[in-house]
């Protein structure tokens, strides 16, 4: 047996065994691309934006009188407000990130009664710049409110469009509006977002208004 012989004798499983150890960085590699990955794809379920903590928890609710529900985090704020005259009915609930004032104005004469809904704005000034607000309309008049355009919950944000200019006529930020039908009634469902806030509140605004729907909610 020659010299160069016992070196290629040598040689082959010494290959072998560098080939097994490259398939094994090769695998490792993979387990851990893999992992990053589903960890990239939970953050970004987690974590709308990709980055931060998650979102709070829908663990408070606010139940209409008219049998409509809303879910939202704890600490926000909840406001309502109805009003009624001979031939024109509201009632309107808000739910928002900051305290409001009430959405509903009534005024009256010896001869009028006035009655016209408002916009979300804060105990002191107008809407937060970082501010969001989801409002959810019932308005009864002569007429009924036309159900074209509605949908049924849950709503998306996304579906939402501005609102017409004779909504809050004069008023920054403008609502965006979708009509919702639910247990025979026509509501309009509006939502505010203040110029600065941020990519979460507008996640946590969609999260409030899908919640919206007519079965009971309970903590």
């Amino acid at each position: 047996m020659t010299a160069s012989a016992e070196t290629g004798m040598e040689a082959r499983p010494v290959a072998a065994a560098m080939r097994r150890r490259r398939a094994s960085f090769t695998l490792a590699a993979l387990l851990i691309a893999t992992g990053a990955a589903g960890a990239t794809l939970y953050a970004l379920r987690s974590h709308p934006g990709g980055s931060g903590p998650p979102l709070a928890p829908l663990v408070s609710h606010y139940r209409s009188p008219l049998g409509w529900s809303v879910r939202f985090p704890r600490g926000m704020h909840v406001e309502h407000s109805a009003a009624g005259g001979i031939s024109f009915a509201v009632s309107e609930a808000t739910v928002a990130n900051f305290a409001v004032r009430h959405g509903v104005r009534r005024h009256t004469t010896p001869t009028s009664l006035t009655i016209h809904e408002v916009p979300p704005r804060a105990q002191r000034g107008g809407f937060p710049a970082d501010g969001i607000a989801v409002r959810v309309l019932w308005l009864e008049t002569l007429g009924r409110i036309p159900r074209s355009g509605a949908k049924r919950p849950p709503l998306r944000l996304s579906s939402f469009q501005r609102a017409a200019a004779n909504w809050y006529p004069g008023t920054q930020p403008r609502p965006l509006q979708q009509k919702l039908e639910l247990k025979g009634r026509t509501y309009y469902v509006q939502a505010w977002i203040g110029p600065n806030t941020s990519a979460r509140q507008r996640s946590l605004l969609a999260q409030i208004v899908a919640s919206i729907s007519s079965r009971a909610s309970h903590d």
